[in-house]
């Protein structure tokens, strides 16, 4: 007989927590490819622009943060558990992320304090979640519309 866990008055099965990190595991890699795909955009910006220097830390910013965002979506679109989907999948994009940058720069806090750069990472862990919440709910709106 399998085990069974019970969470919040739910019983949960042992393939729940995998297809949890499953689901985390395509978005975080769906924001990988974003923020890829968007970076290479705003390189071509910053080569094409005369004040490249002045463009290039909003518009990381701005890619990091529409990434991060995708991320959350698609986990949530996975798997309908909101929040963890958003937490572990922003924290997996984080981690990937710092990991590359010790490779490509001498340094992970674009030039910023140590603190600044910390509330930068938690915010953008902040927005996965946030964007896990709202495909999460997509989601359940879509299937109301279908049960009409």
């Amino acid at each position: 007989m399998k085990k069974q866990a019970r969470v919040s008055g739910k019983r949960q099965s042992p393939s729940e927590g995998a297809s949890i990190v499953r689901a985390c595991t395509i978005g975080a890699c769906s924001g990988l490819f974003t923020v890829l795909i968007l970076s290479l955009v705003c390189a071509l910006v910053c080569f094409l622009a005369e004040a490249s220097d002045t463009l290039a830390t909003p518009l990381g910013l701005m890619s990091s943060v529409v990434s991060f965002f995708v991320a959350g979506f698609v986990a949530a679109k996975k798997k309908s558990a909101a929040i963890p989907c958003g937490l572990i999948s922003g924290a997996t994009m984080s981690c990937v992320l710092c990991l590359i940058s010790l490779f490509l720069s001498k340094e992970l806090s674009m030039g910023l304090s140590v603190y600044v750069s910390l509330l930068i990472r938690i915010s953008l862990v902040a927005v996965s979640v946030l964007g896990a919440i709202l495909g999460a709910n997509t989601k359940i709106k879509r299937r109301r519309k279908r049960r009409k």
